[in-house]
């Protein structure tokens, strides 16, 4: 086979917005690069899962956005997005929550108000809360069906413990518990101007700017900015193996976690290559060994989650009850191998080619770049982060990864989570 060849990327960069303060002293990141007339603004403001007094709070204070404002009902809100051809995206993370809406130029004017009122003073009507619950309820019995949802939970409560808003327990009476109080709450706490960050993106204009900060830059500040909660774990870590039976299944989910580095450390990038080659694209050794040799699995997969104060490094997978242990055994297999011999130069090559076109899709468009920014904002990622990984991609070795591999993929660190038919292993 030819062999590829990967041409280092030394130019190419983020584009670097427009840093602007409104008036209120609110931060607005302007990404002005766009050939259409069509934008993206979002809002980021600090306050996430990690800062929820009760399981699923925060995820039902973002998904209430546009049930109904103290100036528009749900229907309005909807009609006025339907008829100008704008839609919006609201999601909860770890750390912050996240409204953005996409809108053509022409009708930014007309759709602004709405996405203001969505976020500054939603109403929370009782009645659309529990429609909530119930919905959230049926899509819990439909969830503890499925391995990999069982897997996942018990892999965050033995990682986090119970008492972190990542481990919290997750059931019908918790859902139910959540108040309408508990919502207003939450929302009065964090989503307020000095915790917040706007973001507008796309063909950009001056008109466009100055309509954000007459809207988004009226509301004084009040306090000082608050930080999320620390995502560290509650509870010491412990290399172990654990089953969740589930008798009817016909597969087993596997869900592996290695405490690791912060993102901060020097080494973080480069163990970011080693774990794409170990199991992060369709070419990893875990892939290739797993799948393509053995056929245990449709698809498995390696990923370094790097959070505010923690950072892990994961594997996933789903295979017939009958591979289950020959699965985990292969993966112990695979850590030996990266361990033992450097990566061939070919390997590396593809490994390379693989990441950088993973970041070159950051500086597509302005609505990706904007995407970049947000979860650079969201997870305190230093500013340099994203050149900083073009410039290890470019330098990094067969023996840096060897390195890398010796140091922090270890197999005796492996917390391990089954779950499926345990007669059948």
């Amino acid at each position: 086979m030819k062999s590829i060849e990967v041409k280092n990327v030394v130019a190419t960069d983020l584009v670097e917005p427009e840093r602007i303060r409104l008036d209120n002293g609110t931060p607005l990141l302007v990404i002005n690069a766009a050939d259409q007339d069509v934008c993206k603004l979002e809002i980021v403001t600090e306050g996430g899962i990690c800062d929820q007094p009760k399981a699923s709070l925060a995820t039902f204070v973002a998904t209430m956005a546009n049930e109904g404002t103290a100036r528009y009902s749900a229907d309005d809100i909807a009609l006025a997005y339907d008829y100008y051809g704008a839609w919006f995206v609201n999601e909860a993370l770890t750390h912050a929550s996240s409204l953005s809406v996409f809108s053509l130029n022409r009708n930014f004017d007309k759709i602004i108000d709405y996405f203001e009122s969505m976020w500054s003073c939603p109403a929370f009507p009782d009645d659309k809360l529990e429609s909530l619950k119930k919905r959230a309820s049926a899509r819990l019995k439909v969830n503890v069906e499925k391995v990999n949802y069982l897997a996942l939970v018990e892999l965050q409560r033995e990682y986090y413990g119970e008492t972190h808003p990542l481990g919290f327990n997750v059931d019908e009476q918790a859902i139910g518990d959540i108040s309408v109080d508990d919502v207003k709450a939450f929302h009065d706490r964090w989503t307020v101007p000095q915790n917040s960050t706007v973001l507008l993106s796309g063909k950009v204009t001056d008109k466009m700017i100055d309509l954000v900060n007459t809207t988004f830059g009226k509301t004084q500040h009040t306090s000082e900015r608050c930080s999320s909660a620390d995502d560290a774990p509650h509870k010491d870590f412990e290399p172990k193996t654990i089953v969740v039976d589930k008798p009817d299944a016909v597969q087993s989910a596997i869900k592996i976690c290695i405490p690791t580095i912060l993102r901060t450390h020097p080494d973080y990038i480069p163990l970011r290559i080693l774990i794409r080659a170990f199991g992060g694209y369709f070419g990893s050794r875990l892939m290739q060994n797993i799948r393509e040799d053995k056929g245990y699995t449709y698809g498995i997969s390696s990923y370094l989650s790097g959070m505010r104060n923690n950072s892990q490094i994961n594997i996933s997978c789903q295979c017939d009850n009958q591979y289950t242990y020959r699965v985990v055994d292969e993966i112990r297999t695979e850590i030996q191998r990266m361990q033992a011999e450097p990566i061939p130069e070919e390997e590396l090559n593809r490994v390379k080619l693989h990441v950088t076109g993973e970041l070159l899709k950051s500086t597509d468009t302005p609505f990706s770049i904007a995407e970049y920014y947000s979860l650079m904002i969201s997870n305190s990622m230093p500013h340099d982060y994203f050149r900083n990984q073009i410039d290890c991609v470019a330098s990094i070795t067969p023996e840096k990864l060897l390195e890398m591999a010796n140091k922090y993929l270890s197999a005796d660190r492996m917390l391990t989570v089954i779950a499926g038919n345990r007669a059948k292993f």
